[in-house]
């Protein structure tokens, strides 16, 4: 239900490394980057400082980890609330 760029920012932040990341996850350096620039753009921060050696993180970045464990968590809950209702069928009668 969440986007996945949060556990892709989550990998990238312990990690301290796009391609470092990108290995855990099973997906290219380059898709990591994207979705990183996805991020920070729509969050409109910046959540990494780059150079050589890797990423570490912003002040901004280091807020947001707990954001993001928080919301993955928030809709990990929310699934879990809702599979009561899975595969059932309601209708609505309007009078």
């Amino acid at each position: 239900m969440y986007n996945s760029e949060l556990d892709t920012f989550l990998a990238v932040a312990a990690a301290g490394s796009f391609s470092k990341a990108a290995k855990k996850l099973y997906i290219s350096t380059p898709a990591v980057v994207q979705q990183m620039n996805l991020l920070e753009n729509r969050l409109n921060v910046q959540l990494f400082v780059r150079n050589t050696h890797g990423v570490t993180l912003t002040p901004a970045g280091i807020e947001f980890i707990q954001w993001s464990r928080q919301i993955i968590f928030d809709c990990q809950q929310a699934e879990k609330a809702l599979r009561k209702y899975r595969f059932s069928i309601k209708t609505c009668v309007n009078d």
